[in-house]
């Protein structure tokens, strides 16, 4: 019998990430139908996973295939690249504004894919900096500066 180890680990993984989704969703008050409390979509969320998960291992069990593509490196340089610039907006966003944060935001993500060109990140600092203005400042009405001197 022979089994797919990448589905069975992927099954695994999911399974317990639900269930452990699932155990704390239990913890947060559910409601009813009238009122949804807070607990009710992780308690979803969590029951999907678990069940998705599941399908997963025994798919995997039953299935008796083997992996037919390799499995791929990890572009390591690309993840902490994009990891990277997150970090960069999560700390530099309250401290000097949004516009500031996306930018770096931006910039670091971008060597995820290599060289990035000019014209083109100009163009997304210049779309997502909108945007996020329009959605978080005027939209949401958050109290978040643009620029903070």
């Amino acid at each position: 019998m022979t089994v797919n180890k990448s589905n069975m680990a992927g099954g695994g993984i999911l399974t317990a990430v639900g269930l452990l989704v699932t155990a704390q969703a239990v913890s947060y008050g559910l409601g009813n139908l009238r009122s949804i409390g807070p607990g009710l979509f992780p308690l979803v969320s969590g029951i999907a996973l678990t069940l998705l998960g599941l399908g997963l291992v025994l798919a995997s069990l039953l299935g008796g295939q083997q992996d037919e593509l390799p499995v791929r490196q990890i572009r390591w340089h690309a993840a902490l690249s994009v990891f990277g610039g997150l970090l960069a907006w999560a700390v530099l966003t309250p401290s000097f504004g949004l516009v500031p944060g996306t930018v770096a935001l931006v910039l670091a993500a971008s060597f995820a894919a290599g060289r990035p060109r000019p014209s083109l990140l100009l163009g997304l600092i210049v779309v997502l900096c909108g945007a996020g203005y329009l959605l978080f400042v005027k939209g949401l009405g958050l109290t978040l500066a643009a620029f903070k001197y």
